[in-house]
C-alpha cells in the first residue's frame, strides 16, 4: 500500500487566508505542507469509516521523560489506542528514521497498527508487542467493529 495519493483530498480542505480548518480539532491552523498532509489523511480516514470522535490530533505524550507530540492517533470504539500515524511533508522521503520516529512514539501508546505518510506514499504496519515483530501491510486493517475487540 505504498502509493496512496492522500493529496487528492486537498481540494476538499477548507482554506481561508493561508489557513486550513481542522474539523477534528475545530480550529484554524497555518497551512504548511505537513499540515496539509495531516488534514488530507483525516479526510481519508473519515471517508473510509473511522469515526471522527475517535481520531486524536497532535496531542502531547511523554517518551523517556520527554514531551513529544504525535500527529494522529485513532482510538478503537472502546477508546484504546489502535493506530498511530506520523505525517511528513510531501517533499520528505519516508526513510528509516521516519519509521523509527513513529515507532518511538508508539512505545508510549502501544498501538497495534502504525502508519506513516507524506501524502504521496502511505506505509502501514502491524505491531506485535509480545514478539517484538512488525510486518508491513498491503491494505488498511479492519477497524474494530465492536468494543473489546481491537484489531478485529
Amino acid at each position: 500500500m505504498e502509493q496512496s495519493n492522500l493529496l487528492s483530498f486537498a481540494s476538499q480542505l477548507v482554506r481561508k487566508d493561508g489557513k486550513l480548518f481542522d474539523p477534528i480539532r475545530k480550529k484554524w491552523l497555518v497551512e504548511t505542507p505537513e499540515e496539509t498532509v495531516r488534514q488530507c489523511l483525516m479526510l481519508w480516514l473519515v471517508g473510509i469509516g473511522i469515526p471522527g470522535p475517535n481520531i486524536s490530533v497532535e496531542r502531547k505524550i511523554f517518551i523517556l521523560g520527554r514531551m513529544r507530540r504525535f500527529d494522529v492517533v485513532i482510538y478503537s470504539r472502546d477508546l484504546r489506542p489502535w493506530m498511530l500515524f506520523e505525517c511528513k511533508a510531501p517533499a520528505t522521503p519516508l526513510r528509516q528514521e521516519v519509521v523509527e520516529q513513529a515507532g518511538a512514539y508508539n512505545l508510549a501508546l502501544k498501538c497495534p497498527y502504525l502508519g506513516i505518510s507524506n501524502g504521496i506514499q502511505l506505509l502501514l504496519a502491524e505491531i506485535d508487542f509480545q514478539t517484538s515483530h512488525s510486518r508491513f501491510l498491503n491494505a488498511f486493517p479492519d477497524y474494530p467493529s465492536s468494543p473489546g475487540r481491537p484489531g478485529q
